[in-house]
């Protein structure tokens, strides 16, 4: 997996430019900007990738049924492009590892598509009264509790997994090179697009057997890397963008897996905003920030993946 240099950027709210990256990338023009009309967009929607045990429900203490994963899939129609070698971006959505749908994903998809990815959003288990935010904060040390978070968390992650290697199982049909694939998620989306890039070695079995998990880039909308310890020095870069004053996903948390990546020899981009409110946490903090964070992501993606313009 190709190494860029190291590089942590502290920014309060909206210092403007590119720094390093302006060098190398273009600021315009394919996986930039938004060549492509929305009308030159096709989705494909409800893809099932996989399946696996539903999330066991505290409530009564049984297990749910096996639960067929599903996505969509967001593109430039075959007419507008059909090339063979373009990058793909997974999309994460947030909701605490209880709530949310791959849906809340589907404006953001249309534009990466729009820049020339394929874009797939993707569903993911779901444990609707776990108590992640009270483990986080510390509020319980109910073993069964924490037990119950780990679980729903790595259950994202392996099932993210499960879709990275479905789009590689299916490059050929969806145009995209394997190698060329990143990750993009908010809240809980971004923890797992975190541990996606940062635990590969832990694939699970959601689906698609016989195919890499690794990706080669991740943006992290509020996410954190919860367990350092699975940092190693082969694993992606990441773009991280946080806040002090959020809540969700504690800042200090979020810092502590950017320092240790860095330690590790990995790439690490890192932006600070002090909004409050809502514009404190994953989708709030992306749409406060919206065309810097666009912009940036953009160019750390281009870099990452080795993208040329055609």
């Amino acid at each position: 997996m190709r190494r860029s240099k190291l590089r942590l950027v502290a920014l309060v709210v909206a210092v403007a430019g590119l720094g390093a990256l302006a060098a190398c990338t273009p600021t315009s023009g394919r996986y930039i900007t938004m060549i492509y009309s929305e009308a030159q967009i096709t989705r494909t929607a409800n893809i099932s990738y996989g399946s696996a045990p539903a999330l066991p429900d505290r409530g009564n203490g049984q297990t749910s049924p096996t639960e067929v994963l599903k996505l969509d899939v967001v593109a430039p129609s075959v007419t507008a492009d059909a090339g063979q070698d373009r990058p793909a971006v997974l999309l994460v959505h947030g909701g605490g590892f209880r709530g949310g749908t791959k849906a809340k994903m589907t404006d953001v998809a249309f534009e990466w598509a729009r820049r020339g990815y394929v874009a797939v959003p993707v569903g993911y288990r779901l444990d609707d009264d776990n108590q992640c935010q009270a483990v986080q904060h510390g509020q319980t040390d109910d073993p069964a509790l924490i037990l119950e978070c780990e679980t729903a968390v790595r259950a994202a992650q392996h099932d993210v997994q499960a879709a990275v290697r479905w789009v590689r199982a299916h490059r050929s049909d969806l145009g995209i090179d394997p190698a060329k694939v990143a990750v993009w998620g908010t809240s809980a989306g971004a923890v797992t697009a975190i541990n996606v890039a940062y635990n590969s070695t832990d694939p699970g079995t959601s689906g698609t057997p016989g195919q890499s998990s690794e990706v080669s880039a991740v943006a992290a909308m509020s996410g954190a890397a919860y367990d350092t310890t699975i940092i190693d020095g082969d694993d992606g870069s990441v773009f991280q963008a946080h806040n002090p004053y959020d809540n969700a996903v504690l800042y200090s948390l979020a810092r502590d897996g950017a320092d240790a990546a860095l330690a590790r020899g990995l790439t690490v981009e890192f932006v600070t905003y002090t909004d409050r409110g809502t514009a404190a946490h994953g989708m709030g903090l992306y749409k406060a920030h919206k065309a810097e964070l666009d912009e940036r992501v953009a160019a750390f993606f281009y870099e990452q993946l080795d993208l040329t313009q055609t």
